[in-house]
């Protein structure tokens, strides 16, 4: 489950926040009116403290996903092959 939280600002850049839940991963999502996203992670020894690090889209071969087509429809996310739909 996520929930979102108010908006904060960093060095002049608004970012909407997204709170995750689940205890792997990040536990926060940033994202700026351009697009652009940042994980917080915990610190290994200080669970309340996190740290900021950009996530990126992966590209090339080595990206498994990149041969796959997500859809979102009415809330629910279906993967499909993308090779299979390419004419």
């Amino acid at each position: 489950m996520a929930k979102l939280l108010l908006p904060i600002t960093v060095a002049g850049i608004k970012y909407r926040v997204l709170r995750l839940a689940g205890n792997r991963g990040p536990r926060y999502l940033l994202r700026s009116d351009a697009g652009d996203l940042v994980g917080l992670f915990p610190r290994g020894a200080e669970p309340m403290r996190l740290y900021a690090a950009p996530l990126v889209a992966a590209s090339g071969v080595s990206n498994e996903f990149a041969k796959l087509d997500f859809y979102d429809a009415d809330g629910a996310l279906s993967v499909v092959d993308a090779s299979k739909t390419s004419p």
